[in-house]
């Protein structure tokens, strides 16, 4: 945030959820967090499957869903070859078909394959992707042209996109190399944009106390565990997973709670953010 030279504090309001976030100064060193060479995927972490979920949330009009799969004379073992095939593929929904959406690799049980879920905005011609997907595999299989790609509306898509999220089948099988991200956004795709509110952490303080007071006590009734510990890390805060509907829903007054928390505290007009 432009304008604080001190410790910053944003809430932001996502599709979702409420995440606060402390922002610390870094006295001059270089941050672990957003910067530097990025280092290869070892896995499906914690902190992607948690990037996954804020994004796909964000995402607007997913409607259908399509499956990838391969042949068992196309087996690939290295990621850079999976990568190709969905760059090819990509091509074809984005360009093609004007479809945009966002994309997981996973690795069929037993199997050990590779396959690809694909959620995306629009009605696919799911014959064109067929023989498109046939083609780009290279398969010598006539089942594979008829089978090797499928799809189905998205009935529930929170459901679908915590599916998709899951831990389950992340984990590449001995000997496949290279497996690279998980997940990717392509195409031209709508996304909600968070609404935020900070400033200095101090004028925010009492707002932060009230708020992790709020998910607290949710938690308790929904019979969680405790909110973790800020703990120390340069960039600390918690995530309100259970209160966002409380804090967002108009009421008789015709302003959401949060509006009048942030007016109770000063707050309002929220302070500009970069």
């Amino acid at each position: 945030m432009t304008g604080v030279a001190g410790p910053v504090t944003v809430v932001e309001v996502c599709a979702d959820r409420v995440r606060v976030r402390q922002h610390l100064p870094s006295n001059g060193k270089q941050s672990r967090r957003g910067g530097g060479i990025r280092g290869g995927v070892t896995g499906f972490t914690k902190a992607s499957r948690s990037r996954f979920h804020e994004v796909a949330r964000s995402l607007v009009g997913l409607v259908y869903e399509i499956v990838l799969t391969y042949a068992d004379d196309v087996r690939p073992q290295d990621g850079a070859e999976v990568r190709g095939h969905w760059d090819k593929m990509r091509r074809h929904l984005k360009d093609t078909q004007g479809l945009g959406g966002i994309v997981m690799r996973e690795y069929q049980p037993g199997r050990g394959v590779p396959h690809l879920h694909i959620y995306v905005n629009a009605m696919p011609d799911m014959a064109k992707v067929r023989r498109a997907w046939h083609r780009i595999t290279g398969s010598s299989d006539p089942a594979h042209l008829e089978h090797g790609a499928f799809g189905k509306p998205i009935g529930n898509l929170a459901a679908a996109i915590n599916y998709m999220g899951k831990k389950a089948d992340k984990v590449a099988p001995p000997g496949f190399a290279g497996g690279g991200r998980y997940w990717a956004v392509f195409g031209l795709v709508q996304r909600r944009t968070a609404e935020a509110h900070g400033g200095p952490r101090e004028r925010f303080a009492p707002l932060v106390r009230v708020l992790r007071r709020m998910e607290q006590q949710a938690r308790e009734r929904a019979g969680r565990g405790p909110l973790p510990s800020p703990g120390h890390d340069r960039q600390r805060g918690f995530t309100c997973w259970h209160i966002k509907e409380a804090l967002t829903r108009t009421d008789h007054s015709g302003k959401p709670p949060l509006d009048r928390l942030l007016s109770l505290f000063g707050l309002a007009p929220p302070a500009p953010l970069p």
